[in-house]
């Protein structure tokens, strides 16, 4: 088994009723070869106190203010000692054998991922696999938080580009596919991520998914792809509202 260092890095702003339950996921992971670092952006609802909790525990910690979730994590990046950096938010939680399972294959690529286990509001669970990596060219093949990167491959790229609000974690992603980085898919479900419903930054999501594709050039018609995809988000939306809350 490869024991290789892990930087876990969570961003978290405002997160008293969930950051503790996502430290506690990382801290009793199988896998023991982990550096966690948190950067918080200035929250003043008691979450600091939370992390000062766990300060033998964790690497390196801060708590300042940010220009968002990206800056946070760039400032995790920077940060990192590992020759892996994983990111997990405040709300997520990290599965307890998904570091040992993965490291017990072998891994000959420069990015990792996995399936997600989605938590909807009542408390349904529903474990959604990864598409292939080759998707990349119009859409993530999997959550961020079942995504593990090499550390030299995401300095290399400069992280995330703050241009994006809402996709940045896409286009790093994307970059780095369409340079040539090699990714493998390992069959286990990484983190729970929990689902609160259609985002109120829809507009600005699809908005970033255009510009994304139309710079980076990753297909040749970007507008037919935005199209389809609006199409198939209406989809989701109507199962999710009139057909997912009746079971």
């Amino acid at each position: 088994m490869n024991n290789p260092l892990i930087s876990v890095v969570t961003v978290s702003y405002n997160a008293v009723s969930t950051i503790e339950q996502t430290i506690i996921s990382v801290l009793n992971q199988m896998y023991f070869n982990i550096e966690y670092i948190i950067i918080d952006g200035g929250s003043t609802d008691g979450t600091v106190d939370i992390i000062k909790r766990y300060d033998d525990k964790i690497a390196y910690w801060q708590s300042e203010p940010d220009r968002g979730i990206y800056d946070a994590m760039n400032k995790g990046i920077l940060q990192a000692k590992g020759e892996w950096i994983y990111f997990i938010g405040a709300s997520d939680l990290l599965l307890k054998n998904s570091f040992q399972t993965i490291f017990s294959e072998k891994i000959d690529a420069e990015v990792i991922y996995g399936d997600i286990t989605i938590v909807y509001p009542k408390g349904q669970k529903q474990i959604k696999k990864a598409f292939s990596s080759s998707c990349l060219s119009y859409r993530m093949p999997t959550s961020h938080q079942a995504i593990l990167m090499r550390t030299t491959v995401i300095k290399e790229h400069k992280g995330f580009n703050l241009d994006y609000k809402i996709l940045a974690d896409f286009d790093l992603m994307q970059r780095s596919y369409l340079s040539g980085v090699t990714f493998q898919y390992v069959p286990v479900s990484v983190a729970e991520f929990k689902f609160d419903g259609v985002s109120s930054k829809v507009s600005k999501e699809d908005i970033d998914f255009y510009r994304i594709m139309k710079r980076n050039k990753s297909i040749k018609y970007p507008m037919m792809c935005f199209i389809v995809l609006e199409i198939k988000r209406l989809i989701g939306f109507v199962y999710r509202k009139f057909i997912l809350r009746q079971l």
